[in-house]
């Protein structure tokens, strides 16, 4: 009896997994497809655009041309994106022009299209959807015979069974992280779905897995007690994650096949079901125009390139750059849609800005393009300098938005990544006028041996020198940020950005461990930035004795002069210099990547320009490490940092640099008082203090009550002011107060 019950269960449990779930994740019965044709992406308001476009000979629509007219004769062997990519062009090109000559090819690509999907590539890569594109643009042609449309029918309806269950692994099992996998292959259930809707009883079912995935994911389930990076995710979710416009694991990883399925996603939701996931899922309405604002954060300031963020491509310039116009196109329009005309139009803008680059989707380009938008140079709108992404933890900031700014970014990386893991470190690269001084490594799943390749980082025992989050609950994030902002009562300009990272419990032994070992218990990076100085202030606790190790990456081969760190940027022009204030008796070593990255990948396709150098700066062993860095930039031949005092005293720590003061508590503990001494006081100092209990503050110079109205807010726990003071040391007192008299001249002096 028990085992006839078993087997019961087992045959039951059995049919949950083959029966990959829908019932649970049924596409909205509200929004199907109606029976109007065409139902996919070509609503009025694009042929109409569209339209226009080629009555303009706008450029895209030139290129678009050139391209259908190429593919009247292309043999399918030469279509290195699968015979698939030309159907939706075509298809297009006769609703445009009635000229059958379009639709006749059209047809025949769709006639080569494998119903095997394996056939032509990798489904999270190749447009299968744009079978049913031709299917439903084309469906009234007068090739569309029943015999051809049962033929089409039946291919669309074994893809997509063959993708649901071998590619998507029924919903059930399977990487749970491969967002490119998921998100294009969902696109691909959806349109077909669309397309064949009220055709196929299979339709309904086409339907409910792309909903399965945008709603459930693919992958295990949190309470499999699989690695964490196998979870299942809903798409849906990595949107919402991703609202300061960037993808997990790198925004240029995100520009390619990711943002095809997401696009194709949005304008097939809204278009065949009346589904707009920017109106029915609000807390998604500002994706699109964050990824616009992404781009122009990320674009270097010469306009030639873009920073990447931890992708695994490598970091072209725009001329090598295919994607660049497709997305921000698509962003544009997504943009458009949801009210935000001016994103939509500093989009268009941007485009007509960059290096003319290389095309190699004419036709989701001119898709996407609006003629009856007025571009607008999003570089000359005023945007703010400095801008926190919430979430994804991306700080950026600038002193300009001409092409001659310092520019850099500093990411804590704070969640576990969509694609594969990758390390919450606080990365950070400087730029300056017109080359970078340091950049971090790609951190991309693979590099699994040698050295670490990101910037500044702590390394544990794995062979990378990564820190790895499988199994972490809590992972790091920016929990201080603070930017440019106007002093009430003063002038001041300035231009700087603060955050401070916080990471405990992230690093482990082993990856593929179910009860990993946490190796660090509490790890803080403050970050400061402001022109040409940098300070990065680490406090970091740990269970073992001896194996931190931070690594500063060059573009030229650096020296070392005692514990200062001189290095060039490639183009010569700029030098930046790096000095460890403390702790005292660090060791050097100079590592050339060329030779580590031959090491390990001989044939590996990085680029000459990743193949660079690095100094590894090893504290003395310790399990309380407290790691204070300062860097300043300046032209070729700087050779001595400039306005340096080191100060520290009573539990803090921090630096005078340059025409700056920045201090910060020696332990992880707010605190209602900092008092320290500047030697050589500069005319117009400026001062961050941080690690500050929130309240109002009055400030002393020499024991002289200065101020006594100085705020420090929740969000970033510092205090900032200006003194003027020339005579001789300057001891400045700041101490939390409750009476609060009149304010006084935040400019400060003696």
């Amino acid at each position: 009896m028990i085992g006839a019950a078993m087997r019961l269960v087992l045959v039951l449990f059995i049919g949950f997994i083959s029966c990959v779930n829908v019932a649970f994740a049924s596409f909205p019965s509200a929004n199907y497809p109606n029976g109007v044709r065409p139902r996919l992406w070509l609503t009025q308001e694009r042929v109409t655009a569209l339209n226009t476009a080629m009555n303009t000979d706008t450029a895209e629509w030139m290129r678009f041309k050139a391209l259908c007219d190429d593919l009247l004769t292309t043999d399918p062997e030469d279509l290195w994106q699968g015979v698939q990519s030309a159907i939706a062009p075509l298809a297009l090109m006769y609703v445009l022009t009635q000229n059958d000559a379009y639709a006749a090819r059209a047809f025949y690509f769709m006639d080569e299209v494998s119903d095997n999907y394996e056939d032509s590539g990798d489904a999270g890569h190749i447009d299968h959807g744009y079978l049913a594109l031709g299917y439903d643009w084309l469906y009234d042609h007068a090739l569309m015979t029943p015999a051809k449309k049962a033929q089409l029918i039946a291919k669309m309806e074994k893809l997509s069974e063959e993708m649901w269950s071998d590619y998507n692994g029924s919903g059930i099992d399977g990487n749970g992280q491969d967002t490119d996998a998921i998100i294009v292959s969902g696109a691909h259930h959806l349109m077909f779905g669309c397309a064949l809707f009220g055709d196929s009883n299979e339709a309904v079912d086409m339907l409910d897995r792309s909903w399965w995935l945008w709603e459930n994911g693919q992958g295990a389930p949190k309470s499999s007690g699989q690695l964490q990076y196998t979870l299942r995710q809903p798409i849906r979710e990595w949107v919402r994650k991703a609202m300061g416009g960037h993808w997990h694991t790198g925004f240029m990883y995100f520009m390619g096949t990711d943002s095809n399925g997401l696009g194709a996603y949005y304008m097939s939701f809204r278009s065949a079901c009346g589904y707009d996931p920017g109106v029915q899922e609000p807390e998604l309405k500002e994706f699109w125009p964050n990824v616009v604002r992404t781009i122009l954060d990320l674009t270097d300031p010469a306009r030639t390139g873009f920073h990447y963020t931890g992708d695994w491509q490598d970091p072209w310039g725009f001329s090598d750059l295919s994607y660049v116009y497709k997305l921000i196109n698509m962003a544009s329009y997504e943009s458009g849609i949801i009210g935000e005309s001016l994103w939509n139009s500093y989009g268009r803008g941007f485009s007509g800005r960059i290096d003319e680059g290389y095309h190699n989707d004419e036709f989701k380009e001119f898709f996407y393009s609006d003629p009856l938008v007025t571009p607008k140079n999003p570089y000359s709108a005023g945007l703010p300098e400095v801008r926190f992404c919430d979430g994804n933890d991306f700080l950026f900031f600038r002193d300009g938005w001409d092409t001659t700014a310092r520019w850099g970014l500093f990411s804590g990386q704070g969640t576990i990544p969509a694609d594969h893991q990758a390390p919450d470190v606080g990365n950070f690269f400087l730029f300056r006028e017109d080359d970078y001084l340091t950049k971090g490594r790609r951190i991309y799943g693979g590099v699994d041996i040698g050295p670490a390749y990101n910037n500044m980082a702590i390394q544990n025992s794995l062979p990378n020198g990564s820190p790895i989050m499988t199994g972490s609950e809590g992972p790091a994030s920016m929990e201080r940020y603070r930017g440019k902002s106007s002093m009430e009562g003063t002038n001041d300009a300035t231009i700087f950005a603060y955050a401070m990272m916080q990471g405990d419990d992230q690093w482990n032994d082993d990856t593929n461990q179910w009860e990993p070992i946490n190796r660090v218990s509490s790890y803080r990076r403050h970050f400061f930035w402001s022109g040409d100085n940098a300070i990065v202030f680490d406090r970091l606790r740990t269970n073992d004795v001896g194996w931190s190790t931070y690594r500063l990456h060059a573009q030229t081969e650096p020296t070392l002069s005692g514990a200062t760190i001189t290095q060039n940027s490639a183009n010569g022009r700029h030098a930046l210099l790096h000095q460890t204030l403390e702790p005292s008796g660090c060791t050097f070593v100079k590592v050339n990547e060329t030779q580590t990255w031959q090491d390990v990948f001989e044939d590996y396709e990085i680029n000459k320009e990743e193949r660079l150098w690095h100094y590894a700066i090893s504290p003395p062993d310790g399990n309380r490490v407290n790691m204070l860095s300062v860097m300043q930039m300046g032209n070729a031949g700087k050779s001595s940092i400039d306005g340096l005092e080191h100060l520290t005293s009573s539990g803090q720590t921090g630096a005078k640099l340059g025409d700056w003061c920045v201090l910060f508590s020696s332990e992880e503990q707010l605190r209602s008082m900092s008092q320290y001494t500047i030697a050589a006081p500069a005319n117009r100092l400026h001062h961050l203090v941080c690690d500050l209990e929130s309240g109002v503050y009055s400030l002393s110079i020499n024991g002289k009550i200065q101020v006594n109205r100085i705020h420090v807010a929740d969000r970033d726990n510092t205090a900032y002011f200006i003194t003027n003071h020339t005579s001789g040391p300057m001891v400045v007192t700041l101490e939390s107060c409750k009476l609060i008299p009149p304010v006084t001249n935040l400019l400060l002096g003696d």
